[in-house]
């Protein structure tokens, strides 16, 4: 089986015409034809896979936090991979405009996902700021978030879940952030890999990859994964981390 892989970050973008250029990305397995498109610039991650008529969002983040301006008006599903405001700052609007798409996360990416979107939403327009009635969601309200991310339905890791359209998705530990997702969406003989921001090694609060995960790539058919991780330089072992800290505690309490 020949396994195809996209990388969003094998080179750098200086715009999003440059970027809609790349997102031409449309190969063809068997009967099953797939596209993937990127709907923001880096650092938000926001991309949009198609497969056969089917659309999946794959996280829900853009510069000004509102819903791309080529999101197409029939979404299928959004699925997240982390809490942070570049996965996640346009999912409010994108679900309270696409009221018939269906969401899908870990409970820590819900949880954690609505606290950080609540901290960055005013507590509400005031009647001066509001235009007109077109731009129902120009201005959020805590209501509006809360609204959306009680449409999210959490999802245990290794647990599948059948969605419609023969599709069925289950959630893999990416070991980046607490309750960060790989994803595996299997349709027919199609098995696709969304890694977004992951990590191998194990941490204190996230345990990195596990075996599930490794024997999953094996599988793959098609692998959709980044490799931001690859710039960052090699930090000190946790050893020597604590190290640094303990004698920078005791150090300014001798001072």
């Amino acid at each position: 089986m020949n396994r195809i892989t996209r990388s969003i970050d094998s080179c750098v973008f200086k715009g999003i015409e440059e970027l809609k250029s790349w997102a031409a990305s449309i190969w063809r397995r068997g009967n099953a034809m797939l596209q993937l498109t990127p709907l923001s610039a880096l650092p938000h991650n926001c991309l949009l896979l198609t497969l056969d008529t089917v659309s999946i969002l794959l996280n829900a983040s853009t510069a000004d936090a509102r819903p791309p301006p080529n999101l197409p008006s029939q979404l299928d599903f959004i699925l997240l991979s982390h809490s942070t405001p570049t996965h996640i700052n346009a999912l409010p609007r994108i679900l309270l405009t696409h009221s018939h798409t269906q969401a899908y996360s870990t409970v820590p990416i819900a949880t954690l996902g609505r606290l950080s979107t609540l901290e960055l939403t005013p507590a509400g327009p005031t009647v001066t700021t509001v235009k007109s009635e077109e731009d129902t969601f120009e201005f959020l309200t805590p209501k509006d978030v809360d609204k959306a991310f009680d449409k999210i339905t959490t999802l245990r890791y290794s647990q599948p879940t059948i969605l419609s359209h023969g599709i069925t998705i289950t959630a893999y530990p990416a070991g980046h952030s607490i309750g960060g997702t790989i994803w595996n969406i299997k349709k027919d003989q199609e098995s696709i890999v969304v890694m977004l921001d992951w990590n191998h090694a194990k941490e204190r609060t996230v345990g990195g990859l596990d075996a599930k995960t490794l024997r999953l790539l094996e599988r793959a058919s098609c692998v959709i994964t980044d490799v931001r991780g690859c710039a960052t330089p090699q930090i000190p072992t946790r050893k020597i981390r604590e190290q640094f800290l303990i004698g920078g505690c005791l150090g300014s309490q001798e001072g």
